[in-house]
This record gives structure tokens, C-alpha cells and sequence, in this order.
């Protein structure tokens, strides 16, 4: 029993070290010896390159910072941009309600030129149909020696004269009755003068 113990630790402690020889061997063969001037300058590139990585993610930082911004000024100018095309459609609004006054107007203007040429042309018309009737039959004058008016006075009806006109009228016409019979009787023995011209 002791002796079959003995076997297999031998056969153990030969197992052992043939795992720790084939396991140098290949630990040897990946490893590549590198120059201490060569590490040197490998260790250099790495501090270099992780200087260069800090100040990347510091630029990137600031770049999200700018990205920010950007978009924060992005939404300001959405909302300029929405309150521009608000004010826009209210002009185009104000606009067409400028346009259509205007037209209503230039129209109302064209009645009021119509309007304006028929009563010119009324006026002329019967500017030429006054001057022809004068031309025809003019008025005989007022006073001898004076030119007649241009037009004739028609007479003012009594009608329309005021009570305190037409009373005078009246007395005068009644006392104008009574001196022409005071006349009439005195006819006999006076001369009646002819009428002077009013001036």
C-alpha cells in the first residue's frame, strides 16, 4: 500500500513540473523583448496620446456646451420665425382689406365722375338751351338805355311773402286806389304827368 502511494507520487510530482516546463515555453514564445529606448519612447507616445484624448474630451465638452446653445438659439429663432409668419398673415390680412376699401372706393369714385359728368353735361345743355331762348326772344329792357339781365326775374307770388310784407302791400295798393279816384275827380281840372322811370 505504501509502495502503490510512493508510485503515484512520483507520477504526481512528474506531471507537476512537465505542466510548469510546457507552460514557461509558451509564456516564452509570446513574449518579444522590446529595447529599453524603444519602451521609452512607446511609454512617450502613451503619455502623449493620453494628453491628446484629455484635451479631446475637453473640446468635446465644449462642444456639447455649443450644441446647447445652438440649440437653445434654434428654439428662439422657431419661435421668432412662428410669430413672423403670425404678423405676416396679419398683413396679408390688413392688405386684402386695404385692397378691397381701395376698390370700393375707386368704384364709389367712378359713380361720383359719372355723377359728375351727367351734371355737367345737364348744365351745359341747358346753359345752350337758355342762351338759345334769349337769342330767340329777349327780354325787352327795364330802363331805356340798359342792357336786360341775362335771365328773367319772374314775378314773386304773394303767396309766399310774409303778413308783415303783403300788409303794406295792401295799404299801399288801397291808398294808390283812393288818390287814383282822387285823381279821377280831379281830372278835370289837372293834368296827369307821365310816369318818371325808376333809375
Amino acid at each position: 500500500m505504501i509502495d502503490l502511494l510512493g508510485r503515484i507520487s512520483v507520477f504526481m510530482v512528474a506531471a507537476f513540473a512537465l505542466g510548469v516546463v510546457v507552460g514557461w515555453l509558451f509564456w516564452r514564445s509570446g513574449r518579444v523583448s522590446v529595447p529599453s529606448a524603444r519602451w521609452r519612447a512607446l511609454h512617450r507616445d502613451q503619455e502623449v496620446t493620453a494628453g491628446l484624448l484629455a484635451g479631446a474630451q475637453a473640446e468635446r465638452d465644449e462642444l456639447r456646451v455649443s450644441l446647447l446653445g445652438a440649440a437653445a438659439q434654434l428654439e428662439r429663432l422657431h419661435v421668432r420665425a412662428a410669430v413672423a409668419d403670425r404678423d405676416r398673415d396679419a398683413a396679408r390680412l390688413e392688405r386684402s382689406l386695404v385692397v378691397a376699401e381701395l376698390a370700393e372706393a375707386g368704384e364709389h369714385l367712378e359713380q361720383v365722375r359719372a355723377q359728375a359728368h351727367h351734371l355737367q353735361r345737364r348744365v351745359t345743355e341747358l346753359s345752350l338751351l337758355s342762351s338759345r331762348r334769349h337769342a330767340v326772344d329777349p327780354p325787352p329792357p327795364l330802363v331805356p338805355g340798359r342792357a336786360a339781365p341775362p335771365w328773367p326775374r319772374p314775378p314773386v307770388p304773394a303767396a309766399t311773402l310774409p303778413p308783415a310784407a303783403t300788409a303794406p302791400a295792401a295799404a299801399a295798393a288801397g291808398n294808390g286806389a283812393a288818390g287814383n279816384g282822387a285823381a279821377g275827380n280831379g281830372a278835370a281840372t289837372r293834368p296827369r304827368l307821365p310816369p318818371m322811370p325808376r333809375p
